[in-house]
C-alpha cells in the first residue's frame, strides 16, 4: 500500500516546550488510520503539523512530493483538517455547506445530497446552522469538508462530544465513507482505545510528543501486548473507565 503522507523527523516547539520530536512515519492511502494517546500526547498538534496550522521543522511529503515545493492552498483543499468542535458559519445548513465551496470561487453543488452523504434529513438544507445539535453540527462540518471532494481528512477526536448512540452513528458514517470511497484516506484521533480498535486499519501511538508504535492495525493490537507500549493502552483504559 502507497503511503499518501510521509513525516521525516517531525519537529514541533512552542516557546520553551518541546510538542512533538522527530516524528516520522507513512500513512498508508486509502485506509483509516487512527492515532491515540493519552491526553497531552501531541495529537492534535501532529494534525495540525501536517497541515501547517502549526510551525513544525521536518519534512512532509504529500503522494511523494515535498509540501515546501507546493501551493499550502491548494493542498488543504485536498487534506482536510476538521477539528474536535465543530464549525458552523451564519447561515443556513446548505449556505454552510458551499461555504468552502464559495471560498474556492467552485458552484454550488446539491445541499439535500450531501445532507444524505452525512445521514441527516434533506429538510434540514434551510435550517439555521446554529440551531442543529452538537452531532448534528459534527456531520454538517463534515458535510462542508467532503464537498470540497477531499483526498485526505484529518479528525481530531470527533466523536469525543457525542453520547453513545451518535458516536456508533457518526463512526458508521466514517466506516462508510471509507468503504465507498477507495481514494479517501482518514486519520483520525482518539484516546478511546476501544474506539481505536474498532475504527483502525492503520495505528499510531505516541506519547509525550514522541512516536511509540506505527502498524497495521492487526499487528499493532497484537505487539503492544508484549511491549512496553502495553503500558500505555492500560493508561488508555483506565482514562476511558474514568470518564
Amino acid at each position: 500500500m502507497s503511503a499518501v503522507l510521509s513525516l521525516n523527523n517531525l519537529n514541533l516547539k512552542l516557546g520553551s516546550d518541546t510538542i512533538l520530536s522527530s516524528i516520522s512515519c507513512e500513512i498508508p492511502q486509502g485506509q483509516i488510520s487512527v492515532i491515540i494517546g493519552p491526553s497531552g500526547a501531541g495529537k492534535s498538534s501532529l494534525l495540525k503539523s501536517i497541515t501547517k496550522l502549526l510551525p513544525s521543522t521536518g519534512q512532509i511529503h504529500y503522494n511523494n512530493q515535498l509540501l515546501e515545493q507546493m501551493n499550502i492552498q491548494d493542498f488543504r483543499k485536498e487534506v482536510i483538517y476538521v477539528s474536535q468542535v465543530p464549525v458552523v458559519f451564519p447561515g443556513t445548513v446548505a449556505e454552510n455547506i458551499n461555504f468552502g465551496r464559495s471560498i474556492w470561487g467552485l458552484d454550488d453543488i446539491d445541499a439535500e445530497e450531501q445532507l444524505k452523504l452525512v445521514g441527516l434529513p434533506p429538510e434540514l438544507k434551510d435550517r439555521q446552522a446554529k440551531d442543529l445539535s452538537v452531532g448534528q453540527q459534527q456531520r454538517l462540518h463534515l458535510a462542508r469538508s467532503l464537498a470540497l471532494d477531499p483526498k485526505v481528512l484529518l479528525l481530531d477526536e470527533p466523536a469525543s462530544g457525542l453520547d453513545a448512540i451518535s458516536k456508533e452513528v457518526f463512526e458508521d458514517l466514517i466506516k462508510r465513507l471509507s468503504r465507498e470511497n477507495d481514494d479517501l484516506t482518514i486519520i483520525m484521533i482518539t484516546h478511546d482505545l476501544k474506539q481505536a480498535e474498532r475504527m483502525a486499519e492503520f495505528a499510531i501511538l505516541i506519547d509525550q510528543g514522541r512516536l511509540k508504535l506505527a502498524k497495521p492495525a492487526d499487528q499493532f493490537f497484537k505487539q503492544v501486548q508484549n511491549m512496553s507500549e502495553a503500558e500505555m493502552l492500560e493508561e488508555l483504559i483506565n482514562e476511558e473507565e474514568e470518564a
